[in-house]
């Protein structure tokens, strides 16, 4: 974990509407069933939240959660069921207020 200065809060807005962005591109591609292109978008998301975590900035756990659930869905339409599973099982776990998720395991409805 890194301590440093307090994280400013237009870098939280900033880091929060990175995520957003991210997410509602994978949900754009997810739309138009580039599967592949909407993975590679939700796992940024999930990346720029790790790092934000490593940051000490905390992100909505709801949008974390649907990050991982639409991640599963992508990985489920293309057939991988192992990683669909893992995703899927980590949403769960974001979910769970003790959840501890920046030590989770690396997609609501798109």
């Amino acid at each position: 974990m890194k301590l440093g200065p307090p994280v400013s809060p237009r870098r939280r807005a900033f880091l929060l509407k990175l995520v957003q962005n991210l997410f509602a591109e994978g949900n754009d591609l997810f739309r138009e069933k580039d599967y592949k292109q909407a993975l590679v978008q939700y796992m940024e998301g999930l990346n720029v939240a790790d790092y934000a975590a490593s940051d000490q900035v905390a992100l909505p756990r709801e949008l974390l959660c649907k990050l991982h659930v639409n991640r599963a869905a992508c990985y489920f339409i293309m057939v991988s069921l192992a990683p669909s599973f893992l995703s899927s099982s980590t949403a769960l776990i974001t979910t769970s207020p003790d959840a501890q998720l920046s030590q989770a395991p690396t997609p609501a409805s798109p």
